[in-house]
């Protein structure tokens, strides 16, 4: 009886764990489902907050690019894709702070780099390429230059130095050359003056020494007519008076003292003059 009993039971058994089987695969199709869906959601959220607009670092930094607050904006950029790392507008604004502000040419290239990564098909994706191209450049010249720069900066002071030296030098002389233009001037008038005085005595002595020849007589002297008539002619021109002339007003139109004329025309007196005499005019000194 044991042996039929027993015999009974086992297909039961067999259908108690195939019926444990199936209830165990659909707990665990069950738990891997709700697992993927809590996985997809947690995904989702994560994008959402990703692809969501700016946050309030973003709209801080721009208010503080409308301040100038260069520094400030850059904090609160980085502050803002530390949120949203994916903000490509964000690492392109902050890129053009560190190439045109702080000068941190290689922040401004690795942001530039960032932002085209994130938008390959953007607008703007020439003018960013020659962006990093300019701040890799600065980057090169700075490298280029910074083993001699102690060398080259001494040698601008030096070179400053000896230019305020020079400058300095040609202002002085630029002063001296004034004050000789100026000593010439007043020489050059002086001799002119001179010149006007030794030609005035010339002229008197010489007609002083033709009256005295005259008075005395050209014979005793031991000289003829002629030679007097020579000096005569060499300082002085020939006039005819006219209507209304005087000794003081021929002396006057001719610019000559009225003692000159005299002396120059021993002959004549200032009321004997008649319209169509000849007069001396002693010459203006040249």
């Amino acid at each position: 009886m044991k042996t039929i009993a027993h015999q009974f039971n086992k297909p039961n058994r067999l259908s108690d764990l195939h019926r444990l089987l199936k209830s165990a695969f659909w707990i665990t199709l069950l738990s891997a489902s709700v697992m993927l869906l809590l996985v997809g959601c947690s995904n989702h959220s994560q994008e959402d907050a990703n692809h969501t607009g700016p946050g309030k670092a973003y709209e801080e930094a721009q208010n503080r690019v409308k301040q100038r607050d260069y520094k400030g904006a850059i904090v609160a950029y980085e502050a803002e894709l530390r949120d949203k790392p994916d903000n490509a507008e964000a690492h392109l604004e902050v890129a053009i702070l560190h190439q045109k502000r702080t000068y941190d040419f290689a922040a401004a290239i690795f942001h530039y780099q960032k932002f085209l990564d994130l938008r390959p098909d953007s607008d703007s994706r020439i003018s960013v390429e020659k962006s990093i191209e300019v701040c890799k450049r600065a980057i090169a010249s700075t490298v280029e230059l910074e083993p001699n720069s102690f060398a080259l900066q001494k040698h601008v002071t030096e070179l400053t130095k000896t230019n305020e030296k020079r400058t300095r030098e040609i202002q002085l002389l630029e002063q001296k050359n004034a004050d000789l233009t100026g000593d010439i001037s007043k020489l050059t008038a002086e001799l002119a003056k001179l010149a006007a005085e030794i030609q005035r005595i010339k002229q008197q002595g010489a007609m002083e020494y033709a009256k005295s020849l005259r008075e005395g007589g050209a014979a005793t002297a031991g000289v003829s007519q002629e030679f007097i008539d020579s000096i005569v002619e060499k300082y002085t021109l020939r006039y005819t008076i006219q209507p209304g002339d005087s000794f003081w007003k021929i002396a006057n139109d001719h610019n000559i003292d009225v003692a000159l004329l005299q002396s120059a025309n021993p002959d004549l007196s200032a009321k004997s003059i008649r319209p169509g005499d000849v007069m001396n005019i002693p010459k203006k000194p040249e």
